[in-house]
């Protein structure tokens, strides 16, 4: 079953510090969804991402398994900004309690005069959670597959810094402790040179 939260964020421009939902219920867990305004670890973009909360009242050895689209809207109710498919099946454990977008729209153009009309930004949040463990073995050594790369769970927790795992759709940065998904910038197609032949040997 697909969940979804719509969250009316009135004043955007006006926002420095990151702001959070109110905490709400799916699959036996609390979670909530979180958006740094003027983006998270120097980055020029808006920064968006989903938490499990309160993860102490869970059982050792919890975890689930969702896939997660967060959509930006305007007022006017045009999409600004729909995020790529790489969360359809994502692992939060007590290891990782978080994974979000660390670029989404650029900061610039959240500035622009008029982009944001009644200055007011909506936030459309569709989760599915695929599976569900409520209690088991710890997932600390579970390992995560990321384009050929077999990272501990417990490695990610460790990581304090930015971290990009090359892959060539899309990349995750550890940010103080969340896992952040950036689309990974396509390079420019090289233009092919011709040569000519003058006939000369």
């Amino acid at each position: 079953m697909e969940h979804t939260l719509s969250w009316v964020i009135d004043n955007f421009s006006e926002k420095n510090d990151e702001i959070r939902t109110a905490n709400f219920s799916i699959s036996g867990c609390e979670w909530c969804v979180c958006v740094h305004p003027k983006g998270a670890s120097g980055s020029d973009h808006l920064c968006l991402y989903l938490q499990v909360v309160n993860p102490d009242s869970l059982s050792l050895g919890w975890k689930r398994r969702a896939s997660y689209c967060f959509v930006l809207l305007n007022q006017s109710g045009k999409e600004l900004f729909r995020s790529p498919e790489e969360s359809r099946c994502t692992l939060f454990c007590s290891e990782i309690l978080s994974w979000g977008y660390y670029k989404t729209l650029p900061l610039s153009k959240l500035q622009e005069k008029g982009f944001l009309k009644k200055n007011k930004l909506t936030i459309k949040i569709y989760i599915k959670v695929l599976e569900v463990v409520h209690q088991g073995k710890s997932t600390e050594n579970e390992m995560l597959d990321y384009g050929g790369f077999q990272i501990p769970a417990s490695q990610l927790a460790l990581l304090t810094k930015n971290v990009i795992i090359h892959d060539p759709n899309f990349a995750v940065d550890i940010v103080l402790g969340f896992s952040l998904i950036s689309p990974r910038p396509k390079k420019p197609k090289k233009k092919k040179k011709y040569l000519e032949k003058n006939g000369e040997g």
